[in-house]
């Protein structure tokens, strides 16, 4: 098959670690895929194994779109949807429904309206798959789309930072990096450690630019791994923190719902006090760490990327058939 995957841009975020690991995973099993983008500042995809199709303008990208039309083709984002759909049809890998990103009301319309396009929609987050399957009664498949990296993301033999935690930080309302920093100013004999693109002002440290193995070994350094989103499609930093075995903190966020378990595999808190003393749990009692470590790992191992490149075939395949 030729799978033409369509993104907005190329910055370096979650969504984009996921396509990059569809299609190299694709591309493995002998499918000929690209990723396709208007976006002369891209760097995170160097070093793949699918070519990557760079348009100067979005009418040469629609042109390409609508020419390949025996490609699969897949929107990403909602931004992407209408070209795709331009171009003749296919498919709409849905994270979240992402209208809690936006305050104003003619954004969130627009995000609504790309529902309505005619393609066939991918997701796996429970709430936007109800949502799309009975309120829009739109085409939609769910399906896992996501997994991690355990030849990375695993325990490692790396002494623990005593009193140390690790923080994904983004300066996003849906991030709410607020509530961690309320943390910080009420607790005592913690130290943070922040990585993503940009600085963590309340954090002891923040590692930019740092390869996902870097990020593994601060994991595994880390005492508790911890996140305060409102809204996720999944949160992937969590499950690659469960991965290396590092105990998680995290807010109900709607999509880490579907492995997040209160008690078992993590502790889920609503406000900063409650953050400050779940973070006191697990620094404190060892038989609690050890069990969310344990649990965490078990439930991170249920995500390969075999398994999901296999169900992404099976969808992908119906095009093939159909035509």
């Amino acid at each position: 098959m030729k799978i033409i995957y369509v993104v907005a841009n190329t910055v370096k975020c979650g969504g984009h670690k996921i396509i990059f690991e569809h299609l190299q995973g694709l591309t493995n099993r002998g499918h000929d895929c690209e990723l396709c983008f208007v976006d002369n500042k891209h760097k995170w995809f160097e070093g793949s194994n699918f070519k990557l199709n760079n348009f100067n303008n979005l009418d040469n990208l629609i042109n390409y779109l609508t020419k390949n039309k025996d490609a699969v083709k897949v929107a990403t984002v909602w931004t992407t949807a209408p070209h795709v759909a331009k171009s003749g049809g296919g498919y709409y890998l849905i994270f979240s429904i992402p209208t809690p990103h936006y305050l104003a009301e003619s954004a969130k319309r627009d995000v609504l309206n790309t529902y309505k396009l005619g393609l066939h929609h991918i997701v796996q987050n429970v709430s936007a798959y109800t949502i799309l399957k009975y309120i829009w009664e739109v085409k939609v498949t769910r399906t896992e789309i996501l997994a991690v990296d355990h030849n990375v993301f695993k325990p490692l033999k790396i002494d623990k930072k005593p009193g140390t935690g690790l923080y994904c930080y983004r300066n996003a309302p849906m991030k709410n990096p607020e509530m961690m920093e309320s943390t910080m100013s009420i607790i005592k004999d913690f130290k943070l450690y922040s990585y993503g693109q940009e600085r963590c002002p309340f954090a002891s440290d923040t590692f930019t630019n740092i390869s996902d193995s870097g990020v593994a070994d601060i994991m595994n350094q880390s005492e508790v791994f911890i996140s305060t989103s409102t809204h996720e499609g999944f949160c992937l930093p969590l499950l690659e923190a469960m991965a290396c075995g590092t105990p998680v903190i995290t807010t109900r966020s709607i999509g880490n719902e579907v492995f997040c378990v209160d008690e078992v595999n993590c502790l889920i808190v609503e406000n900063s006090g409650e953050l400050k003393m779940a973070i006191n749990r697990i620094l404190t009692d060892r038989n609690l760490s050890k069990r969310l470590s344990a649990n965490g790992i078990m439930t991170a191992n249920n995500y390969q990327w075999d398994k999901i490149i296999n169900r992404l075939e099976g969808i992908y395949s119906e095009t093939i058939f159909k035509s």
